[in-house]
């Protein structure tokens, strides 16, 4: 291995998707004590129109990088197994 090129195995590439869906997790996860499906709020009454459609957005944008984020971090576990990098090399 020359002094410039860096080898990665699947485990290091597993880790690195467990980071990455880690942070997604910690900054994107869906507030469930604050923000509903149907996009009202929690505690709120009397909430407006475009409230509501904003807090829908948000809660489809936010669920949809939830999901992402677990099956990230599920790709990841699997890779760093010993039994599925045998499987893939």
């Amino acid at each position: 291995m020359s002094s410039g090129t860096v080898c990665l195995s699947l485990s290091d590439i597993g880790l690195m998707l467990d980071m990455v869906a880690i942070t997604l997790l910690a900054f994107f996860s869906v507030p469930t004590n604050t923000l509903t499906k149907d996009g009202g709020d929690s505690f709120s009454v009397g909430v407006s129109e475009i409230q509501v459609a904003l807090n829908k957005a948000k809660y489809q944008r936010y669920r949809k990088i939830t999901i992402g984020a677990y099956i990230l971090l599920g790709i990841g576990f699997l890779m760093q197994l010993r039994i599925v990098q045998d499987l893939l090399l």
